[in-house]
């Protein structure tokens, strides 16, 4: 199973899960409710059967191998301060929804479009459909400065799609 959010566990709340990695779950239906799962807007989520012997999710014993963290990482990371984070997420959770195609949304984008610009970035909205109804992303994008191999740094986020 692949989601979007939790969509997939929100709606059948009693599918069970047999592992979780997020937007990617393993889980155990009968044959009938796969059926009936394969015609769902994919944008919500959709249903890959597995074949015999097959290889989804290859867990590793990490134990002691967790890597050392990474100085540039940390020094982001202690940036975050916790007042900041947690007034952004209750303003976020204040919309009376963030439903996709509710006119709340468009309330949501703008917010967290003002908040990218605020930060430096130079935002534009993407036109897309959902469950049939025009809505759209908020992209963001700001030139680094940082030298090195890698020539794009790729941050995505989510909020949910909440009825």
């Amino acid at each position: 199973m692949v989601q979007n959010g939790r969509l997939f566990q929100q709606e059948n709340p009693d599918a069970r899960v047999l592992v979780d990695r997020g937007r990617f779950l393993l889980v155990e239906l009968d044959p009938d409710r796969v059926r009936r799962l394969e015609g769902k807007d994919e944008t919500c989520y959709g249903v890959q059967p597995l074949g015999d012997n097959e290889v989804v999710f290859d867990v590793r014993d990490r134990g002691s191998e967790r890597a050392a963290p990474v100085a540039w990482i940390q020094d982001l990371v202690d940036k975050v301060a916790h007042s900041t984070l947690e007034a952004d997420l209750s303003h976020l959770v204040s919309f009376p929804t963030r439903h996709s195609t509710s006119d709340h949304y468009a309330d949501v984008a703008a917010w967290a479009r003002d908040q990218l610009e605020d930060m430096g970035y130079v935002t534009w909205l993407q036109d897309i459909v959902v469950d049939g109804s025009p809505s759209w992303n908020v992209i963001a994008d700001r030139e680094g400065h940082a030298t090195g191999e890698r020539g794009v740094v790729l941050v995505t986020a989510h909020w949910t799609r909440s009825t």
